[in-house]
């Protein structure tokens, strides 16, 4: 998800609710036709509808939070703890019948049906259908079992019946049919950003717009979060079926406005045929799946077709998968430290401290290689803490012992990661970072990549605000895409721009190419920035870029990231390099 200008703001959104009813509100208060609520492990009734309260004879003012398991008959009081903890340890739908207790000593028998709220671990949704209404509420079954209840998309059980039927179909009619599946970009962004209500909002409105770009014979599902699944049938060929994909990226692609703001969505899609990828329900939506992850793993935004080659390479990820949750514990990942060299003096005045995995049978893993993987995986945030605090250990303790001197120039610097910008506790826990490795402020650098900052979220610009009121100096890296990037200099005071290293050696080719990095150096100076050179490899790129008065210099011209026994030997020399 990337954003585009802002737009005025017509509405303030709704803060009355409390944050753990917030993703369900209109669920439970607006759409549901039927005996809805919120319940914690402990069975007690946080959040209800007006169906509920009639139907329990619930006041809105109850305090304390009523126990759930009050109102229901003594004998069944155990299957209903038994059903809610199996709701809250497996994450999935259970239901049961119960007898619900009534006034004057009646009784009801109730289907009570409880789900997990995505989310919040500690808090379920349950609902009761009271089954003295059997015809009624025989359809609202019907629609909770089969169809989503945010999107009123097929759900997954209702695509693969769907699918199933269309195989026998296209197979007696010798025909072919498409399986998509359909995974939003970046749409944690969102969440993170804008707040999950947001997010629920756009997904109506992307679904909305799917559906419209589809004929009527296909089926568009929706499979939990942001993915979904397309079924097109009577396709001739591939090019049927792209045609039909890259309808649905037009419609995702369209922007929507969401408090105020202009967001422009993208989606990953990965496609496969019947029968040529697979002859089964199963095996088609697998196919799919393997082919959208090809898709994302090519820069998003874009389609792909399952092929075989596409199986070994995910069987492989698979396994890297399970190695790469068990790489902290099993003390596989390291740092190592770049030095930035001074140009003029060719003294050290800074070390880049880089993540790298020893991955047994894959050897040493640049951060490039397992990051992305890491942040799929959810483990980015927890990889990138460690090392940021691995590294100013190290530091500290160089410091302490003299490899380095408190007068010093040599500052660490170290990487933020994809997301680290949008989080609201981001200043404060490198500050806790620093404290507990006793590193000064004044020691540090944090590095954001240049494209971190094409979104102008007011969120990141506040965070590396707040990261240098603690006195730790900020360093803008990867810079490449132009001089429109310059302009925030005014915003965030960075002190070094770093030249990408794939830049570094295009500004160097030709003569224009080395005019627009003149010009670049120039302009930079004139900011007040001072100018590093990624990825010099040779006295040639490092004897111009003297000569152009760039200020500092990385590359394996002078050293390749070395691991910290390795880099305090070349601390340790008592020359420049």
């Amino acid at each position: 998800m990337r954003e585009t200008t802002d737009v005025p703001e017509k509405s303030a959104v709704p803060n009355s609710m409390t944050d753990a009813a917030n993703r369900c509100y209109h669920l439970l208060f607006e759409q549901s036709p039927v005996a809805s609520l919120l319940a914690s492990r402990e069975g007690l009734i946080l959040e209800f509808n007006q169906r509920a309260a009639e139907l329990l004879a619930l006041d809105v003012n109850h305090q304390p939070q009523p126990d759930l398991f009050s109102f229901f008959s003594p004998e069944d009081r155990s299957l209903l703890h038994s059903q809610l903890q199996m709701t809250f340890s497996e994450h999935l739908q259970r239901s049961a019948s119960l007898r619900l207790l009534l006034a004057a000593g009646m009784e009801s028998s109730v289907r009570l049906i409880s789900a997990p709220v995505a989310s919040q671990p500690d808090i379920c949704q349950v609902t009761l259908l009271d089954l003295g209404e059997q015809p009624r509420n025989l359809k609202l079954l019907s629609q909770l079992a089969y169809y989503d209840q945010l999107t009123g998309l097929p759900n997954r059980l209702l695509f693969s019946d769907r699918l199933r039927w269309a195989i026998r179909d296209a197979r007696r009619q010798k025909e072919r049919l498409a399986v998509m599946l359909i995974d939003l970009d970046d749409f944690k962004h969102v969440n993170d950003t804008l707040g999950h209500e947001a997010g629920d909002r756009l997904l109506q409105i992307i679904t909305g717009r799917m559906t419209s770009s589809l004929r009527e014979s296909d089926t568009l599902s929706r499979r939990g979060g942001d993915e979904f699944t397309a079924l097109i049938q009577h396709v001739n060929d591939r090019q049927d079926a792209a045609s039909a994909a890259n309808r649905l990226l037009e419609a995702i692609g369209k922007p929507s406005e969401l408090q105020g703001r202009e967001i422009i969505s993208t989606a990953s899609i990965g496609i496969c045929l019947y029968p040529d990828d697979g002859d089964t329900a199963d095996s088609l939506i697998q196919n799919a799946d393997i082919a959208m992850y090809q898709s994302k793993a090519g820069g998003r935004n874009r389609l792909s077709f399952f092929n075989e080659s596409m199986r070994i390479e995910a069987t492989q990820h698979s396994v890297m998968e399970i190695r790469l949750r068990q790489a902290l514990q099993a003390e596989e990942l390291e740092v190592h430290y770049q030095p930035l060299i001074d140009v003029s003096s060719l003294r050290i005045i800074g070390l880049e401290a880089l993540m790298r995995w020893r991955s047994g049978p894959d050897g040493l893993m640049t951060a490039g290689q397992f990051l992305p993987l890491a942040e799929t995986l959810g483990l980015l945030g927890l990889f990138s803490d460690w090392a940021m605090l691995q590294a100013c250990r190290q530091m500290k303790d160089w410091l302490d012992r003299g490899v380095l001197s408190s007068s010093s120039p040599v500052r660490l610097a170290v990487n933020l990661y994809r997301g680290q910008l949008n989080q609201d506790n981001l200043a404060a826990r490198i500050q806790e970072i620093l404290a507990e490795s006793g590193l000064p402020p004044a020691a540090l650098a944090i590095e954001a990549t240049e494209d971190m900052l094409q979104q102008n979220d007011p969120k990141q610009l506040v965070n590396l605000q707040h990261i240098r009121k603690l006195g730790i100096a900020l360093h803008l890296d990867d810079f490449s895409q132009g001089f429109g990037s310059l302009q925030k200099m005014n915003i965030i005071p960075f002190e070094y721009l770093k030249i990408s290293q794939n830049h570094t050696a295009v500004f160097l080719e030709n003569r224009r190419g080395e005019a627009l990095l003149d010009a670049l150096l120039n302009l930079a100076h004139t900011l007040g920035l001072k100018v590093v050179a990624e990825g010099v490899e040779n006295r040639d790129e490092y004897v111009w870029l003297k000569e152009h008065a760039c200020d500092g210099i990385q590359g394996y011209y002078f050293s390749r990231p070395l691991p910290a026994v390795e880099m305090e030997m070349l601390l340790q020399l008592p020359r420049p390099l």
